[in-house]
């Protein structure tokens, strides 16, 4: 599946609005298009056992979710658990961030893409008072504080709580808030803004879920802030360099580091059968952090496609026009 983020729909809720800013850019993402393990984040080592034991980077292809398949996900891979202390594995899995790079950036805020796999109601689902899904973060080392809590959402059981839903749980006391948040199998987006700044921000997701039917899924992790007028950059593209077995109909999205605008030539595609390859919709765009392009033909199997966003050909949006300080170059196959 590929979706672009301006897409879909969004229900971001900040837990604090303390120095979020307006002019917030991205200053880091992990959507997991490619095998980030001991590079990008380490994490509890990841299992499955072919069935509905598992915590694991997935294209979702032979999931047991309860409601069918997630949706909502950014490009092809996201993060999914379900059962996490079944087959050896441990009881409250974590995937971890560190050292990302936060000097002279304020107005710090999080969100990410998150789902739960079975969707019943109140005594209809699968969720029990000790299953939860939350980010963490800690800034220079100074110790966790949680950032976006999910837990089970109080129905009529008393101890032990058992097959509940699973929604936001905004202050994280333990209990969702109810329906308004409550998570489906469509990965939605929520989030939280951080006071303070510093030198480097650590960010930890941790799952736990223990029984089968408890599935729950993420993507799509953002750090936003306001960087001051700075050149802009690609944050990320999908596909991303170097992907391969890419579909013959793909768009290409190319995400930026802010709001930019984007001349009709700010992008060009080469391709080894194909040759120049024009788009058909997406340029020129104004103030915008995301281009979507469409090929205005039919990629042919098996070519390789290089992609280059002009640097004179994009400009940033805030304060004095800033262009990129060099092109951006990314293939796929």
């Amino acid at each position: 599946m590929k979706l672009n983020k301006s897409g879909q729909f969004t229900a971001l809720i900040f837990l604090s609005v303390t120095g979020f800013s307006a002019q917030a850019a991205e200053v880091w993402s992990e959507s997991f298009e490619t095998d980030g393990q001991g590079t990008r984040y380490t994490s509890t080592p990841e299992f499955t056992d072919g069935g509905g034991d598992y915590w694991l980077r997935t294209d979702g292809v032979g999931l047991p979710i309860s409601a069918g398949a997630y949706s909502g996900y950014v490009g092809t891979y996201f993060w999914a658990a379900e059962d996490v202390d079944g087959e050896g594995g441990t009881a409250e899995p974590e995937l971890n961030v560190t050292g990302i790079d936060i000097s002279g950036v304020s107005g710090l805020s999080f969100s990410g893409l998150f789902a739960a796999g079975h969707k019943g109601g109140p005594g209809a689902s699968k969720y029990d008072s000790t299953d939860f899904m939350k980010v963490q973060y800690q800034i220079d080392g100074g110790g966790y504080l949680d950032g976006v809590c999910f837990n089970y959402e109080p129905g009529t059981d008393t101890s032990p709580i058992t097959n509940e839903p699973i929604g936001l749980d905004a202050d994280c006391d333990g209990e969702s808030d109810g329906v308004a948040g409550r998570l489906n199998a469509t990965l939605t987006e929520y989030g939280f803004a951080i006071a303070g700044t510093g030198t480097t921000l650590d960010i930890k997701v941790i799952v736990s879920v223990n029984a089968g039917d408890e599935e729950l899924a993420f993507d799509y992790l953002v750090l936003s802030g306001d960087m001051g007028d700075v050149p802009p950059t690609v944050s990320s593209t999908v596909p991303n360099d170097g992907a391969v077995g890419v579909a013959e109909n793909t768009s290409i999205t190319i995400n930026f580091s802010e709001a930019i605008d984007a001349t009709a030539s700010a992008v060009t595609m080469t391709c080894s059968t194909s040759a120049g390859v024009s788009f058909s919709s997406g340029l020129p765009a104004t103030a915008v952090s995301q281009l979507v392009l469409t090929p205005a033909s039919t990629l042919v199997d098996g070519e390789t496609c290089d992609v280059t966003v002009v640097d004179t050909e994009i400009t940033d949006v805030d304060g004095t026009p800033d262009a990129m300080v060099a092109n951006y170059d990314f293939s796929f196959l």
